[in-house]
């Protein structure tokens, strides 16, 4: 799983894309569905038999979460991302 810490950023990449001729996508649209996402994301990881979380909200990915053979592994960078205290806190 991928994501940023922020949809403010998703959004802007959005504009980047539509000004280099990519599609559009409603900023309403951005919202919701990152507020969706990261509120299922806790369950998904539960769920999953294995699974990787990274931030990708600078200029390459980080590892925040690794969950193999039923245990969840917190990398030492996690904490410094506002969005892991806020969606993964049951982790922490």
């Amino acid at each position: 799983f991928v994501t940023t810490g922020d949809p403010e950023i998703c959004c802007r990449r959005i504009d980047q894309r539509v000004a280099a001729g990519g599609h559009d996508v409603p900023r309403d649209k951005v919202y919701s569905r990152f507020e969706r996402t990261m509120g299922f994301l806790p369950a998904y990881i539960k769920l999953a038999d294995r699974a990787e979380v990274y931030d990708n909200s600078g200029n390459g990915l980080v590892s925040i979460l690794t969950k193999r053979d039923g245990r969840i592994m917190m990398s030492d960078d996690a904490l410094k991302f506002d969005w892991v205290k806020k969606y993964l806190s049951e982790f922490l």
